[in-house]
């Protein structure tokens, strides 16, 4: 992946943030679509609309440490805190199973804590299923079962900085992990830039490794791999 593929990468991840709810936001994700503004959240999916019902979601004050005004009004009416949630975005459709994946911001850096959730659209159940740090989600995949969503989780930094790494998230149980590649040296950047499922528990990743002072540079000293990972393995890196 030479610079300019690269920087189109983190462009791309980056413009995937959701910048407020106040602005109406249209994403595409698969077959479906997502949209939130002021009035809430909708999926779009076969013709029809979904609207979330953000009154059953799983959020409380802990959630908004530092927002005094949120924790008072979570405190004070015992409903979600939803004033907390500063931006939405999509993550994932499953349409096999009709379960959308979205995260809530509850800060408004350019890498912040987000709470994913679990909707889904014959029950209109939803669940927390749990949380990430960092500037956002990229190239989601749902196992073919259903029970494993695995993401790319980025830090912004700058086009010659940034690291990603792999998370799967095992939406029965709720259990995390996180899959990185390591690092040869303090001026290494590691990426894993797509994910695909190529078996009930087995990831295919596409990864690159640059260097920052030869990104800095102009140079493309990029190497680009592709290799898989079990699932196991990643859940016991908790």
């Amino acid at each position: 992946m030479n610079r300019l593929v690269l920087l189109v990468w983190i462009t791309t991840a980056c413009a995937a943030q959701t910048t407020d709810i106040q602005q109406r936001r249209f994403s595409r994700t698969g077959s479906a679509q997502f949209e939130a503004d002021t009035e809430g959240v909708v999926v779009h999916f076969g013709g029809r609309d979904w609207k979330v019902d953000l009154s059953r979601l799983p959020l409380n004050a802990r959630d908004c440490p530092d927002d005094a005004e949120a924790q008072q009004t979570c405190a004070t009416t015992r409903a979600p805190c939803l004033p907390c949630i500063k931006a939405w975005e999509p993550v994932a459709w499953d349409e096999a199973h009709k379960v959308f994946y979205m995260a809530a911001a509850t800060d408004t850096g350019k890498n912040r804590p987000w709470i994913m959730f679990s909707y889904e659209l014959r029950s209109g159940g939803i669940r927390r299923i749990g949380t990430q740090n960092g500037g956002g989600f990229n190239g989601a995949a749902v196992s073919p079962s259903g029970r494993y969503l695995a993401y790319i989780g980025y830090g912004v930094c700058g086009v010659c900085c940034t690291t990603s790494n792999l998370n799967v998230v095992d939406t029965q149980t709720r259990m995390t992990g996180t899959f990185e590649l390591p690092a040869a040296d303090a001026d290494e950047r590691p990426r894993i830039v797509a994910v695909r499922w190529t078996g009930p528990v087995t990831i295919e990743y596409d990864a690159q490794v640059i260097r920052e002072s030869a990104c800095r540079e102009g140079k493309d000293t990029s190497i680009q791999t592709t290799a898989t990972v079990q699932v196991t393995r990643i859940l016991r890196r908790r």
